[in-house]
């Protein structure tokens, strides 16, 4: 959108427009609207299906028309009428396909629309001379095109025309009335059946296309709508609940422990060095509800969650040896490899330090399907499989996958090593 600088000037969101504003972001395509953030949502990509799809009609009818009306004609001009049919109707819906990998057409604001406009130029010419005044309204397919385009592009840049607008506009613009009279002149003063069919040809396939994109418009124009409108809802709801959830965490969570705390400092007497022990022991449970609520939200870096389990076995008295390099924890996890690299981490450093381990080393490699996290320990061996069946161990191992878990006799002791998928591999 940035590109159409009359449209929206850098640096501020999109606004209200008038209607010569609307023609001209329309005729640049996607250049006016699509960049690779932009909005995909079921009914955009839904919308830019139908558009590429009407597209793809309009070139296979103009393409069938042209075929039967030059049969038995010299193949070549036929080949290259085609050829040139195509190429006009593809450039003109190559704005979805674009939009769709959400990237924009090459070359400047000012050269697609040259593209464009000669584009919509060529293919009406050969319409106008292939197309017999019966089978004008085929022309219903390239309308659903334009109507689709533009609004998205109202959509997104602001402009928000109603039909009865559309339709006066189109009425008395210069398109409109300069075509009308253009071929009432014409045929008035030609006297040809060949330059009347092609007068009638024009006028019915503008006047239907005409009302196809502005049917199609205002249809896709009120669904747009209602699917912003469903989006807020729906984002206004989960705002609310969310609020709600973090206020009675706070109240039953963190006020309680606080209170909890004064009370045991006005009946014990606590010294500084329990009071101390007690706000760390409080810090500790802030934190790991803080990872809790980073965890179920998604991308999150691995090393807040090594911190987590680096922070439990200092707190216990255990010399770490060795925790990953920046570079190998600062890897983003999605939701659910991120909970299994916690589960793993938290159940490695727990069983540790059940079998008195005073030494931990944490060790963090990742691949682009895969991460690979090691926890060691100087607590004597331990073999995987002597763990009972539906311990956590074990349930762990079915989360992984076979193979994925795997435990290793080191110098005295043990090193856990879970193979954790990333989110899309197998």
């Amino acid at each position: 959108m940035a590109n159409l600088d009359v449209l929206l000037p850098h640096g501020r969101g999109p606004k209200r427009v008038d209607g010569v504003d609307f023609v001209l972001a329309l005729a640049s395509g996607p250049n006016a609207w699509t960049t690779p953030d932009s909005a995909s949502t079921p009914m955009v990509r839904a919308g830019l299906v139908s558009g590429l799809a009407s597209g793809v009609a309009t070139a296979s009818v103009l393409t069938a028309l042209i075929l039967v009306r030059h049969e038995g004609q010299a193949i070549l001009p036929q080949v290259g009428l085609v050829s040139v049919a195509i190429a006009a109707v593809f450039t003109m819906s190559s704005s979805s396909l674009a939009a769709m990998r959400r990237q924009q057409n090459r070359g400047g604001r000012r050269s697609v629309l040259a593209l464009r406009v000669l584009a919509l130029v060529v293919f009406s010419t050969i319409w106008i001379g292939t197309v017999p005044p019966l089978l004008s309204p085929l022309i219903w397919l390239f309308g659903v095109l334009g109507g689709v385009e533009a609004a998205l592009t109202a959509s997104l840049i602001g402009h928000d025309p109603r039909f009865g607008q559309l339709f006066g506009h189109f009425l008395l613009s210069p398109v409109h009335l300069g075509v009308v009279c253009g071929g009432l002149a014409m045929s008035l003063l030609g006297g040809d059946w060949a330059v009347d069919r092609m007068v009638i040809t024009a006028i019915g396939s503008l006047e239907v296309a005409a009302v196809s994109s502005i049917v199609t418009f205002e249809m896709f124009r009120r669904l747009l709508s209602r699917e912003g409108e469903d989006r807020t809802a729906i984002q206004r709801i989960v705002r609310a609940a969310e609020s709600q959830r973090r206020a009675h965490w706070i109240h039953d969570d963190v006020c309680a422990d606080i209170r909890e705390l004064r009370v045991k400092m006005a009946a014990m007497h606590l010294d500084h060095e329990q009071v101390s022990q007690e706000l760390d022991q409080l810090d500790d449970r802030l934190r790991e509800r803080q990872l809790d609520e980073m965890v179920d939200g998604g991308a999150i870096a691995a090393a807040e969650i090594l911190q987590s389990s680096v922070r439990r076995a200092q707190s216990a008295g255990v010399v770490i040896s060795r925790v990953p390099r920046f570079e190998e924890a600062s890897i983003l996890l999605e939701a659910e490899a991120a909970r299994l690299l916690r589960r793993c981490t938290s159940g490695f450093v727990a069983n540790a330090l059940n079998a008195g381990a005073t030494v931990l080393g944490f060790e963090l490699a990742h691949t682009e399907t895969e991460v690979v996290v090691t926890v060691s320990d100087n607590a004597g061996g331990f073999d995987l499989r002597s763990a009972p069946a539906g311990r956590g161990l074990a349930s762990l191992v079915g989360e992984l996958g076979p193979g994925r878990l795997i435990s290793e006799r080191v110098d005295g002791g043990t090193a856990m090593t879970a193979h954790i998928r990333l989110g899309g591999s197998s």
